[in-house]
């Protein structure tokens, strides 16, 4: 039989049986990836239209105030430059998540409830950007075909209308892949405060975050229990638990380190040595509630 060690090594480097769960979130996130990538870099291109915005602003208005002559041909400029500023970076704006809503109603509900309500606004959102890019692109068209240029200084207006069509169906991707995660991601979060921040909190603030949600253990320890049927199912992994004398063998080896940090926080005037002792108590406690998450208290 296989050391346990063996057994996780080789685990990890096998590819094969993976989920098609798992593979579809990765490959979600990966293009999701690339579509942020590719929002970050259209607003850049629109951070320089408006910039180029404001210096063409600002000569007018040197021209006009101290020589009486300005610049021909601002206010087309603006309109158009302005037009395709906002087409290239509403986009990365949504990524963002910085458009303004309105969630103080909404937040109220459950978890679940709150994810269906926002894909059910996704969808006719997704709906309005489709049409919008493809009467946009229509409209682009008939300028090229017809000529359209501005009156004063005979710009044409299609290569502009492109442009934001650009803009549009990138910001349509990122809604696409928005709603998709709704239901494809779960979220699980810890709590790490600096030490500063920790002590500026009043009492009654140090104490809600201290209690420790009973549930949480059983929590995790469902999740082990999924993962090993998961693993057993589709990876073909055989969970091998510790025997009495190598779990002693495992602490007896971990217990330096254990040593070592109580010892580093006694130099940073912590106290080491009770906090390890807590550590171990709690995870004498929550093992014998959730035996399944044994392998990740020990300590």
């Amino acid at each position: 039989m296989k050391k346990f060690s063996e057994t996780i090594k080789d685990d990890l480097r096998s590819c094969d049986g993976v989920p098609a769960s798992t593979k579809l979130r990765s490959g979600v996130n990966g293009i999701k990836k690339q579509i942020t990538s590719l929002s970050k870099f259209i607003d850049l291109i629109g951070g320089f239209f408006y910039f180029a915005l404001i210096l063409i602003v600002v000569v007018n208005v040197i021209m006009r105030t101290l020589f009486s002559k300005p610049f021909i041909g601002t206010v087309e400029i603006a309109e158009i430059f302005t037009a395709v500023a906002v087409g290239l970076t509403i986009s990365y704006c949504a990524v963002q998540k910085e458009h303004i809503t309105i969630d103080f109603i909404l937040a109220k509900f459950p978890k679940k409830f709150q994810q269906v309500i926002t894909f059910a606004v996704y969808v006719p959102a997704l709906g309005f950007l489709i049409t919008a890019a493809w009467m946009m692109f229509k409209y682009g068209e008939s300028a090229r075909i017809n000529g359209n240029v501005s009156p004063t200084m005979g710009i044409g207006y299609s290569p502009f209308i492109y442009i934001i069509v650009l803009g549009f169906l990138v910001y349509v991707l990122v809604v696409l892949f928005k709603a998709i995660s709704l239901f494809l991601f779960n979220q699980f979060f810890g709590m790490i405060i600096n030490n500063g921040t920790w002590n500026s909190l009043p009492p009654t603030v140090q104490q809600a975050l201290s209690v420790m949600p009973e549930e949480l253990p059983g929590v995790w320890d469902k999740l082990n229990k999924d993962s090993y049927k998961m693993n057993a199912e589709h990876k073909k992994v055989e969970i091998i638990h510790l025997s009495s004398e190598e779990n002693d063998a495992w602490l007896a080896t971990i217990e330096p380190v254990a040593v070592k940090h109580a010892a580093d926080l006694d130099k940073k005037g912590q106290p080491g040595n009770q906090i390890v002792a807590q550590v171990k108590e709690l995870a004498t406690k929550y093992i014998a509630k959730n035996p399944d998450v044994a392998p990740y208290l020990n300590y």
